[in-house]
């Protein structure tokens, strides 16, 4: 998502995403139904609709909410760290680090050491966000908002994080950890910056 220009493709990309859940539905394939709504759902966070997303979040979550299965709780433990992103991009802090504790629950059960990596970047996320020197309520808006002529990297630092999550979903290690480390310079300098405001 951060190699490209996602607000001026998802015009063309919805669709695409729609018709696989639509045909995933047809064929009454469940888990290609909540992958296909879990990315939904991140695209529609990194444009800035955290209540579609959540919605899609919540869809997935009813499909999957009676399989116990290894598959079905591997699906509900990342339904349950991409809600942790979505809190956690409202600023809602508690209720990403339950959803982090319910995703952790089970990768903990299933013994994915993939997922305990994914679930320890979210949790590094979710800290960084939560921190008071970050001013959270104007940090969260920068990372949200087109970063324009102003010289704000808050998009690129949200398409960051959100790209070491995909990435990491994808067993993509390296490439993820390289990305958080670009996101953490970015931070640093977001962070300078405000203090460099606040004075």
């Amino acid at each position: 998502m951060a190699a490209i220009d996602l607000g001026g493709r998802w015009s063309e990309l919805k669709p695409l995403l729609l018709q696989g859940f639509e045909r995933a539905r047809q064929f009454r394939n469940i888990f290609w139904q909540v992958k296909h709504l879990i990315l939904l759902a991140m695209c529609e966070l990194q444009l800035d609709d955290a209540e579609s997303a959540f919605s899609r979040l919540q869809e997935a979550l009813s499909l999957i909410s009676s399989d116990d299965s290894e598959t079905g709780r591997s699906l509900r433990a990342s339904i349950y760290a991409a809600l942790a992103l979505v809190h956690a991009n409202r600023g809602k802090f508690r209720d990403a680090r339950f959803y982090m504790e319910m995703a952790g629950g089970l990768v903990q059960t299933l013994k994915d050491i993939h997922g305990m990596t994914r679930l320890a970047l979210l949790e590094t996320y979710i800290n960084v966000m939560a921190d008071e020197d970050f001013q959270v309520p104007e940090f969260v808006a920068m990372a949200l908002s087109t970063a324009g002529g102003s010289g704000w990297k808050g998009t690129e630092l949200l398409a960051c994080w959100l790209e070491a999550f995909r990435l990491a979903e994808s067993e993509r290690i390296e490439e993820a950890l390289d990305l958080l480390r670009r996101a953490s310079e970015l931070a640093r300098a977001m962070k300078s910056k405000l203090a460099e405001v606040a004075v």
